[in-house]
């Protein structure tokens, strides 16, 4: 249960003759939390009440003090940082769990995992996880462990003592002196960098294996696909699978566009001699594109498609699916839809045809805003009043026809003075300094003010 108890920061002397002070508000005990706020010093906040920051409340460095709660489930924990007089009932904050850490910390791997345990200077165990590196003994020496497969491995720090393992960064098993290799797998080249002294051996990339003279070879073993290899012009079996544009300079190509349905094709890189018989893969379909294509609307299984076509070839030439947007007749008739359940809600829709079908879409309100308008100043419920806003509507019809929020000066009454006005957030779900009309105190119009304001007008000195 929340402990709602005031406490005046003790950086406020008795001698402060301001008429708000800043004051600490307990919502918990155990642990200690709570917030600053801001009120008059006569009543403690029944007259006035305003959220303040941390800071405003927090003592000065010597009158502070770190308390760690420890969890009760097992280690860890939150590090509070409080004023030392009562242990947090004037002030506390959440602060980084180091800054709870007792000098002294015994470290322990129980099971494969780091503990570190101390004592605090009340007495009390501070528990916390750490990282296994934490737990690690200095002096280790770390070694590479080859995995079964021969062509891989890991780099350790073995505890004697205890039987722990630590991982270490490769880099430290690395020998001085290392040579790269290729070694065949799945019909290419994999390079590896070893030592065969030391059995050291980690994969790294091809191009520290690439043999500097080289040429590429095409090998088309699906009837639209291939893989092109890079090779030694040597003697040396060095074989690597390379993207296929590395071998399109090996033959004189063309594209060539093959129609899927009446929607859709694919486009293929050719050689001309044989027109795909040696060499043919799918490149993007824009690189089959002619200079002229013409837009076409084509209704295929109740499916609308907006088709970039051939205008020379319908038949089998190019065609490219494209937004419905771009076979839209252009001319544009907006209609506006109400909120069935939020009277201040609706949105705009813009009619178009397709071929000889309406179809619509939602587009920005302001798009169906009707010649004449008026400005509406709404709330739900009395205690919203300050949650107000400014919307603008059809003249006639109101928010039937159209409705969208506005800035709240368009709805600023004209010729209206305005009252600087305090609204108690206990009795408001906005609380705070506002400018209001003098006629209904909110109800015409509000806008937040700076709290000054109202303090200058509620304790003048």
């Amino acid at each position: 249960m929340l402990v709602f108890l005031f406490f005046i920061n003790s950086i406020l002397a008795s001698f402060d003759r301001d008429a708000t002070v800043y004051t600490w508000l307990v919502l918990s005990q155990n642990p200690p939390k709570g917030r600053c706020v801001e009120v008059d010093r006569e009543t403690g906040g029944k007259i006035f009440q305003k959220k303040a920051t941390q800071d405003r409340c927090r003592p000065k460095s010597d009158q502070l003090k770190t308390l760690w709660y420890q969890n009760s489930d097992g280690p860890g924990g939150t590090c509070y940082l409080v004023d030392a007089e009562s242990g947090g009932r004037v002030f506390s904050k959440t602060t980084p769990q180091k800054d709870c850490e007792p000098p002294e910390l015994e470290e322990h791997i129980i099971e494969g995992k780091c503990y570190l345990k101390g004592v605090l200077s009340d007495g009390n165990v501070f528990l916390i996880n750490g990282s296994k590196d934490r737990c690690k003994p200095k002096g280790l020496k770390p070694q590479f462990v080859i995995s079964a497969n021969g062509l891989s491995g890991r780099c350790v720090s073995l505890d004697s003592e205890s039987g722990e393992v630590f991982n270490e960064n490769l880099d430290k098993c690395k020998p001085a002196e290392t040579q790269f290799v290729t070694i065949k797998e799945a019909n290419q080249s994999v390079c590896y960098e070893t030592s065969s002294s030391e059995g050291y051996i980690k994969k790294v990339n091809n191009s520290f294996c690439r043999p500097k003279d080289r040429r590429y070879k095409w090998i088309q073993d699906k009837v639209d696909s291939g893989t092109c290899y890079l090779l030694s012009i040597d003697s040396s079996d060095y074989q690597e699978k390379v993207t296929y544009e590395k071998c399109v300079p090996l033959f004189k190509t063309s594209v060539q566009f093959t129609p899927l349905s009446l929607a859709s094709g694919t486009c293929h890189l050719v050689d001309r001699q044989t027109r795909g018989g040696v060499f043919k893969v799918v490149v993007a379909l824009d690189k089959c594109r002619p200079q002229t294509v013409e837009l076409s609307l084509l209704m295929n299984e109740n499916q609308k498609y907006c088709l970039e076509v051939d205008p020379t070839d319908r038949a089998l030439g190019f065609r490219k699916s494209v937004p419905l947007k771009y076979c839209h007749d252009n001319q544009k008739v907006y209609s506006w839809k109400s909120d069935s359940k939020e009277m201040m809600k609706g949105l705009c829709y813009e009619q178009y045809l397709l071929g000889e079908v309406a179809n619509y879409k939602s587009v920005q309100k302001e798009l169906c805003r009707p010649k004449k308008i008026k400005n509406v100043w709404y709330f739900e419920k009395p205690e919203d009043v300050l949650k107000a806003e400014c919307y603008e509507v059809d003249s006639e019809n109101g928010p039937k026809e159209y409705v969208n929020q506005v800035a709240k000066k368009n709805c600023r009454p004209k010729g209206e003075a305005l009252e600087v006005k305090y609204f108690h957030p206990s009795k408001f779900t906005n609380g705070g300094c506002y400018l209001v009309d003098k006629t209904t105190l909110g109800a015409k119009f509000s806008q937040r003010t700076d709290d000054k304001k109202c303090k200058e007008i509620m304790f003048p000195e």
